[in-house]
């Protein structure tokens, strides 16, 4: 991912998180921190260990403080619950492509969403 985001002119630092509760733990801390940065974007894979990626959404919507972030799903399920998921949350889904070229399109997607402007804010 990090790749297709660079080769679509976006030079972002990335965060990883090793589970949906670690990354849950890192938005309360950020919210929490009044010269915190805050994402622009969060990539969500739906198979986390701890706290599953439906969960860490959920909670990010019904927080205010993260009911606008763009979040893109990037997932090898290909579940209709899992679409309706995103749907419900107002999130992207991306079913994880198995070759280089499709995926590396999405990051010019991500590109694309990040430029465009926000209900409210144009």
């Amino acid at each position: 991912m990090k790749e297709a985001l660079r080769l679509a002119g976006l030079n972002y630092e990335l965060t990883l998180f090793e589970d949906g509760h670690q990354a849950l733990k890192r938005f309360d801390l950020i919210g929490s921190e009044p010269a915190a940065v805050y994402p622009d974007v969060f990539l969500l894979d739906l198979n986390l260990p701890r706290s599953d990626g439906g969960e860490v959404l959920r909670s990010l919507r019904e927080n205010t403080r993260w009911s606008r972030l763009l979040v893109v799903i990037l997932t090898s399920s290909e579940s209709p619950t899992d679409r309706a998921l995103a749907d419900t949350y107002d999130a992207t889904y991306f079913r994880k492509p198995n070759e280089l070229d499709p995926f590396l399109k999405i990051g010019a997607y991500i590109r694309d969403l990040l430029h465009q402007p926000v209900e409210g804010n144009q």
